[in-house]
């Protein structure tokens, strides 16, 4: 367990990948904080045709070399790629025109921004609020004719889930219940907040996220959250609400840890009814 008096968390990578004299090596795979920046599923095979036709191969490294310049978190990467300057749009541009064309429009404009996991079709878009004209990262969330209504889906089981006391994200639903905007939550009070999820400080890789049990989440919780009863309340309704809703899909990556500079950490829930 960590020592939270001497634990040097501006310093340090992440809650996993603490400031220490010791080497951290991981033998035949990404290091598990990593992975948390590839996307999987529908995003990952267009990566896959992408770069396997440009340089003849693809793994997890060029991967993340190319997506790492424009990865918005506490940490910085750089590579040999550069970073991009993308454009914004206005957010009723997106929700009144939630059409297949928009969708791969806005995925091509942020394709080397794309460092989401998730099975469904989604992408990052840069948008601007209305009403205060900052930029914010949302995730575009839709789906494809062989699991219908996924966006739908999942607003109104977010929606539920917000009735029953825990917190989620700011989320819309598109006019045409096509698209879900999804606002990314690791920007407090202008602080990038620092994200890791559950199955990457149980040192596993995504191709284990099914390999565990709530008891096991619950200890990491209990472990790192400095507000333990608040985390666990919110852990036990989702745990609730996942089997009310059905939600086959509660894997590990769907759990994560927020935290920031002052060490205030507490737990953040994904409730992702993918396929």
């Amino acid at each position: 367990m960590l020592d939270y008096i001497n634990f040097d968390l501006k310093n340090s990578i992440s809650l996993s990948l603490p400031n220490s004299r010791k080497f951290y090596t991981w033998e035949y795979r990404f290091p598990p904080y990593f992975e948390t920046f590839l996307p999987e599923g529908y995003l990952f095979e267009i990566f896959k045709n992408i770069l396997t036709k440009e340089y003849g191969y693809m793994d997890d490294y060029l991967i993340f070399s190319l997506l790492s310049p424009n990865i918005l978190s506490r940490v910085k990467f750089k590579s040999n790629f550069k970073n991009i300057k993308f454009p914004s749009f206005d957010i009723d541009e997106i929700l009144n025109n939630d059409t297949k064309d928009t969708f791969n429009y806005l995925l091509n404009t942020f394709l080397d921004k794309n460092s989401i996991s998730g099975v469904q079709p989604k992408t990052i878009a840069l948008v601007k609020d209305k009403d205060s004209l900052d930029l914010k990262e949302y995730i575009i969330k839709t789906w494809g004719d062989e699991f219908p209504y996924l966006a739908e889906n999942e607003y109104f089981s977010l929606k539920a889930v917000q009735r029953a006391g825990v917190l989620i994200p700011n989320i819309k639903l598109s006019k045409n219940k096509k698209f879900l905007l999804v606002e990314k939550f690791i920007i407090d009070n202008n602080e990038i907040l620092g994200f890791e999820e559950v199955l990457s400080l149980m040192d596993k890789n995504r191709i284990n996220k099914y390999q565990g049990s709530y008891e096991q989440v619950s200890k990491i919780i209990l472990q790192f959250s400095t507000d333990k009863t608040t985390s666990m309340q919110q852990f036990f309704k989702t745990v609730v609400m996942n089997y009310l809703l059905k939600n086959g899909d509660a894997h590990l990556k769907n759990f994560g840890l927020l935290f920031n500079k002052t060490h205030k950490w507490g737990l953040v829930i994904v409730l992702s009814p993918d396929p």
